[in-house]
């Protein structure tokens, strides 16, 4: 048995559809209207507020993806260790030009993006601190530079390059431990 068989309605009704979608637009003229009366809230609020709560955060981290700095290397610079060159012996004169040829060494370093700094260390301090040390060259250390390098051998390469070395002078290299 089908459920229009029971139908009591004249057969012109039968053939009418049993659901009319409504005019385009009267909901939204409805809801407006009660709106404007006071007795319905509208939802669309709700919805737009929802949607800029998913929206918003999803906007901030594409535009902070595409605006994200470059990746840099594996070993930037700020990573590259740092090596500390030790200046024994070499002239040391009172008329020479030692300081201003270490100074353009450390400009050139600089220039071409090595990070370096350096000091020259007076000779009338002397003072022993602890036990006596067995090594007498201790005594010729004239002063240091501190330069960052990718790894030891481009740190000897740099000292190789010191005018330190020109000047009868000798450089120990060591690796700085980060601490």
């Amino acid at each position: 048995m089908h459920a229009d068989d029971n139908d009591d309605r004249p057969s012109e009704l039968k053939d009418l559809p049993r659901e009319i979608a409504p005019p385009a637009g009267l909901r939204d003229r409805i809801e407006t209207d009660l709106g404007r009366r006071g007795l319905v809230a509208s939802a669309r609020p709700v919805l737009a507020r929802r949607a800029a709560m998913i929206l918003l955060p999803l906007l901030g981290f594409v535009a902070g993806w595409l605006l994200r700095p470059a990746v840099e290397p594996a070993h930037s610079h700020d990573e590259q260790p740092r090596f500390m060159l030790l200046l024994y012996g070499g002239t040391d004169t009172p008329s020479d030009d030692g300081v201003r040829e270490y100074g353009d060494w450390a400009r050139r370093l600089a220039a071409s993006g090595t990070e370096v700094s350096g000091e020259k260390l007076a000779d009338d301090s002397e003072l022993l601190v602890g036990a006596p040390l067995n090594n007498p060259v201790r005594a010729d250390l004239r002063g240091f530079f501190i330069v960052q390098a990718a790894d030891v051998q481009r740190a000897q390469q740099l000292a190789v390059s010191h005018p330190h070395v020109k000047r009868g002078g000798t450089i120990v290299v060591r690796r700085i431990d980060p601490t």
